[in-house]
């Protein structure tokens, strides 16, 4: 008789902790699945914020004077990562990037999924490595706004 309460609680010991490990492992890919909708929408916040800069004070057009005031205005939010790229839709080169050193040649950026959604839907979105670190694993959104002839993309 002992055996078997031994038994049994063994066994309900067992069944509580993998429903325990299941519901943990939940709650975290629930955890992070809310975190990137929240990265993702401070993003698209920062590129829309980009696109008002242009149209209030470039009339919508890039121009190569505005990288200063690019740089001030990435340093207005508390992302020590946060890189900006503005990209041409006529030919994918990078206009500016928040990263660049001056040292690097960039290929056409017209085919990254997350340019190829924005320029489709208005706005894309994509995880992965970059090119340039690829020890670090980024969080890619682009948006496009009709009118314009570039998308913006941040990545953090």
């Amino acid at each position: 008789m002992a055996f078997k309460k031994s038994r049994l609680f063994t066994v309900a010991v067992t069944v509580f902790l993998m429903l325990s490990s299941v519901f943990m492992l939940y709650q975290c890919d629930r955890e992070k699945r809310l975190q990137l909708i929240s990265i993702r929408s401070e993003q698209q916040g920062i590129n829309d914020r980009v696109y008002d800069f242009f149209d209030f004070k470039y009339s919508g057009e890039y121009n190569d004077s505005c990288r200063e005031e690019l740089g001030e205005l990435i340093a207005d939010y508390n992302y020590s990562n946060l890189r900006l790229t503005i990209i041409s839709i006529i030919d994918g080169s990078v206009l500016f990037d928040s990263h660049d050193d001056g040292k690097h040649i960039y290929e056409s950026h017209l085919q990254r999924p997350e340019v190829v959604e924005a320029i489709n839907k208005g706005t894309g979105y994509e995880m992965r490595k970059s090119s340039l670190r690829p020890f670090i694993e980024y969080i890619y959104t682009a948006t496009y706004n009709k009118g314009f002839d570039f998308v913006v993309r941040t990545a953090v």
